[in-house]
């Protein structure tokens, strides 16, 4: 007779499904041992050895025990393989890779005539039920406290101490180590607060102290009775809003004169009254703008426009027209001057003055170090001042030197994972190897910067170019092969990285004698431009390190054909002049990154800049 397999099936289905249960249990069994017990297994018996090695070392070198009731002594997982304690690795159960050497220990207590010991072994995913997390301190106060130079410092305290297993715990258990703030020394300090609980775990946690100065008394303590810097080499810079600056002196309403310590931009003074100058305009306009701490610029100040004849001899007693930002005066330089006629500000960045020559046309400034009048209708740099009120103008670091300027109390700089585009105009950034200035945000997040000096390519060359074949007149034009503009998006962009460059438009300006903001302008779309004279920080950087020869600007000229501006740049001058088309200039170089740019690491100053992940 033939047997059909359906009718086995159903002769043998309880058979079958008790067979396929104990199977299916015999398989969790397994996987249970496998994945679960099999590794505890393992772990304790990591567990094990490592006490025993401990302990057999302590039987070896009972010279080492603790002597005094209650005394302890811990060895790390690192430590007992330092020793040659244990002969074999301890691994996480099913790896290759080794238990924590910092985090695992055996500790050993005198308790009476005997050693108690008690092991924390920490492997991946398992670890020792040992109490082994220290108390959980909570302070009474803030973080950081301020305290006045020369003052008291009284810590707060401790508002409460709670351990896991302890509960809580008496606050006078903690130890508070003050002993690192110093009150003479603007800075910030930490206080240490270490607490243990009944298995010695330790807890530690910090506070901040901030030491700071008003600003008016460091002036003070650092300048003779007239309150003014004066000679070369003064530590008078001052971090500033992004920007780094030199501090002149205290006003005789009590507030602080700064200068800012670079050329902010090329312009044509172009007017014989500094009220209705060009320069003026664009001070409390473009760079009045990019200035974040507005509340501490006295918005009302005035600036000496005397007329000087003789610049040894200045006056003050015409002054401008109320504004946030004005420029040095020729009695701001008279008063920087030391016995040996040596002033900071003379730091051979060339500058406009606030006051005329007696000529209708002719201006003071400052060119290759010293004073000079210069012609109004020419390009000449900026240098702006303002004045801070000094209500609440605290000092919390730095020792007002180049590397270490004076830093307000509320000046922060930007932090690790900080997006780039929350960040001040000014700062500086590195990337692709180069040093470059935030100089505008625009309305999508984009960050545009300009270059601090010439740019360098991957070989960390300068980079020069020609500005190459024109029509009527030179203008930047990224479609005319040999064009500089060509140049620029097709050959310079390449030498810079891709990550976060992005294509733009840029307006690209006429140069003439009208204000700055009536010129007439064209725009282009690549990735790499040139500043404009008006552009911020298109002048020259006082930092050795950009020190250069000569880079072109994008200002086309309408007057006559066959010549462009460069900024003459040798020795740091830093003034205008025109060459013909076909010599070879810097590239000062001006970007886009997206608004994706993040920052790694670097406070944004020209010695520390940021740097993006």
């Amino acid at each position: 007779m033939k047997v059909r397999l359906r009718d086995l099936i159903e002769k043998y289905k309880r058979q079958i499904i008790i067979a396929s249960i104990i199977l299916a249990a015999i398989l969790v069994l397994v996987l249970l041992y496998i994945f679960v017990i099999g590794p505890w297994i393992e772990f304790k018996g990591n567990e094990k050895k490592f006490t025993n090695a401990i302990q057999e070392y302590y039987d070896r070198n009972p010279g080492y025990l603790p002597k005094n009731d209650g005394d302890y002594r811990t060895m790390t997982l690192q430590d007992a393989y330092d020793n040659g304690m244990l002969s074999e690795t301890l691994f996480i159960p099913n790896t290759k890779r080794i238990c924590s050497f910092d985090n695992s220990w055996v500790r050993v207590f005198k308790e009476g005539d005997d050693y108690k010991y008690y092991t924390y072994l920490e492997c991946g995913f398992y670890k020792s039920s040992t109490d082994h997390e220290g108390p959980e301190i909570t302070l009474e106060g803030e973080s950081p406290v301020l305290v006045y130079f020369n003052g008291t410092y009284e810590d707060p305290g401790v508002k409460s101490v709670i351990d896991n297993k302890d509960g809580e715990m008496d606050i006078s258990s903690v130890t508070i180590d003050t002993s690192k703030v110093n009150t003479q020394a603007i800075g910030t300090y930490k206080v240490t607060y270490v607490a243990y609980d009944k298995m010695r775990n330790r807890s530690e946690v910090t506070r901040d102290v901030t030491v700071v100065s008003n600003l008016t008394d460091l002036v003070k303590a650092n300048t003779d009775d007239t309150n003014t810097y004066k000679g070369f080499d003064v530590n008078n810079y001052l971090q500033f809003s992004g920007m780094l600056w030199r501090i002149v002196g205290i006003n005789d309403d009590g507030t602080i004169k700064i200068v800012l310590e670079d050329s902010a931009a090329n312009l044509i003074y172009g007017a014989s009254s500094y009220d209705e100058s060009n320069v003026k305009r664009w001070l409390n306009n473009v760079f009045y703008n990019a200035i974040h701490n507005k509340d501490y610029i006295k918005q009302d100040s005035t600036f000496c426009i005397d007329t000087v004849t003789d610049i040894n001899n200045p006056t003050c007693n015409e002054l401008s027209v109320p504004a946030p930002v004005g420029m040095l005066s020729a009695t701001d330089y008279k008063n920087s001057l030391d016995a040996n006629g040596e002033s900071y500000l003379l730091n051979m960045v060339g500058f406009w003055f606030t006051n005329h020559t007696g000529t209708d046309t002719n201006v003071w400034a400052s060119f290759r170090g010293n004073p000079m009048d210069y012609e109004q209708d020419n390009l000449g740099a900026v240098r702006p001042v303002v004045n801070l009120n000094t209500d609440e103008l605290y000092v919390q670091s730095g020792i007002g030197s180049y590397t270490e300027p004076y830093k307000l109390y509320d000046y922060e700089y930007g932090k690790e994972n900080d997006a780039l585009n929350t960040r001040l105009i000014g700062e500086y950034v590195m990337y692709s190897n180069n040093s470059w200035r935030i100089t505008s945000i625009d309305q999508d997040g984009n960050i545009e910067l300009t270059s601090a000096g010439i740019i360098r390519d991957s070989e960390n060359h300068d980079i020069y170019a020609s500005y190459g074949e024109t029509l009527e007149y030179p203008k930047l034009d990224p479609t005319m092969q040999y064009n500089l503009g060509y140049v620029l998006d097709q050959q310079v962009a390449l030498q810079i990285s891709s990550q976060y460059l992005i294509r733009h438009d840029w307006t690209i300006k006429e140069l003439s004698d009208a204000y700055y903001d009536e010129v007439e302008t064209t725009t282009i779309t690549s990735y790499v431009s040139i500043p404009n004279s008006s552009d911020l920080f298109s002048g020259t950087n006082s930092d050795p390190l950009f020190k250069i020869t000569q880079y072109w600007l994008a200002d086309y000229i309408t007057m006559y054909s066959g010549v462009v501006p460069v900024v003459n740049a040798v020795n740091g001058y830093g003034f205008v002049v025109s060459f013909d088309e076909y010599r070879s200039n810097g590239v000062k170089a001006k970007i886009y990154l997206s608004k994706a740019a993040i920052i790694s690491s670097g406070n944004g100053t020209v010695n520390s800049p940021y740097y993006l992940k």
